[in-house]
């Protein structure tokens, strides 16, 4: 489940926290700042433990005043808890939040995503209509609550979001990328297209990123390989975009070239948070391809360390013990 961004909120446990005795003034301003910075990189390195103490640390700093700065802090420390697997604490910090203020529209969605990832499916629908009531023209939410209605196996619920996004006006480029992409998930290419040539004319990435996905589920290699690489002008260390590039080398039996992308890739498996298993999996096949038989060898032993190997690995590895 995904909440997005970091827009989330925890005020209640933040009031609690802002009860402790602070010191005040230019120290605690200070103090305050560099708790967050300790619980934001924290958090981005995944220690969400640590990060959820250093915002409270950083909240305690606050001496009973609520601004938006602490406001801020909180998003990262809900997110921080989510994240940590504490799914019914988060879903009792919604529930205050919303029973102080009604009319914070973020908090309905998050606390719907929440929901549903407690099974809670009806009252996750029911929040999730509220936000989209109060935010009816943000096509990025629509499509968010596809993905984790979808991803929760509520697939009519989550193609009538879809449905509406497409209806949804504006003319920024992610506007036309959005509703690209909503058209594609539903079928109709000839609206994803349009859209979709839309957000490239205003040079969005994303654009080409599905444009390429597009043109390959039309078999059209060559303009796929286009509008990947296309894309990786923008985000030259996207692992996804460079395995993709890979396979239609591989489908082009330029091996060599495939090699180089898989390998570029594997780079920036642990930089994009990218799981490398199919990567891995295709360098083997590349490398035996080239007939680099030793290095196949190799790569695979370095997939076997991490991964199970399947049916069709396992003829491989026969296959490379022979050679």
């Amino acid at each position: 489940m995904k909440l997005k961004k970091k827009t989330v909120c925890c005020l209640v446990p933040a009031l609690v926290c802002l009860c402790l005795a602070g010191c005040g003034g230019k120290v605690a301003q200070e103090n305050k700042e560099a708790y967050k910075t300790i619980g934001i990189r924290a958090l981005e390195a995944g220690n969400y433990e640590d990060a959820v103490e250093a915002f409270d640390n950083a909240l305690a700093q606050a001496n009973g005043k609520v601004t938006m700065d602490e406001v801020d802090i909180c998003y990262y420390k809900a997110r921080a808890l989510f994240e940590d697997g504490k799914k019914e604490e988060a879903l009792e910090v919604y529930n205050a939040l919303l029973d102080l203020d009604k009319n914070l529209k973020d908090a309905y969605f998050l606390r719907g995503t929440v929901e549903l990832s407690l099974g809670m499916g009806e009252e996750a629908l029911a929040d999730y209509k509220e936000a989209v009531r109060r935010d009816s023209r943000n096509i990025e939410l629509y499509v968010a609550m596809y993905d984790n209605l979808n991803e929760a196996g509520r697939t009519a619920e989550a193609r009538e979001f879809l449905q509406e996004a497409t209806e949804i006006p504006g003319q920024k480029a992610t506007d036309y990328t959005l509703r690209g992409r909503a058209f594609m998930i539903l079928g109709n290419t000839e609206g994803a297209r349009e859209e979709l040539n839309r957000a490239a004319e205003k040079d969005d990435p994303e654009a080409f990123l599905y444009l390429g996905e597009l043109a390959g589920l039309e078999g059209n290699r060559d303009s796929a390989r286009e509008y990947y690489s296309r894309y990786l002008s923008y985000h030259e260390e996207d692992a996804g975009a460079l395995n993709v590039l890979g396979c239609l080398a591989m489908e082009n039996e330029d091996y060599e070239q495939a090699l180089g992308y898989f390998e570029q890739a594997l780079l920036c498996c642990e930089s994009s948070m990218v799981d490398p298993k199919e990567i891995l999996r295709n360098r083997i096949l590349t490398l035996e391809y080239l007939g680099r038989f030793e290095e196949a060898k190799e790569a695979m032993e370095e997939y076997e360390s991490a991964y199970e190997l399947d049916e069709e690995l396992l003829r491989e590895a026969t296959f490379l013990e022979t050679r």
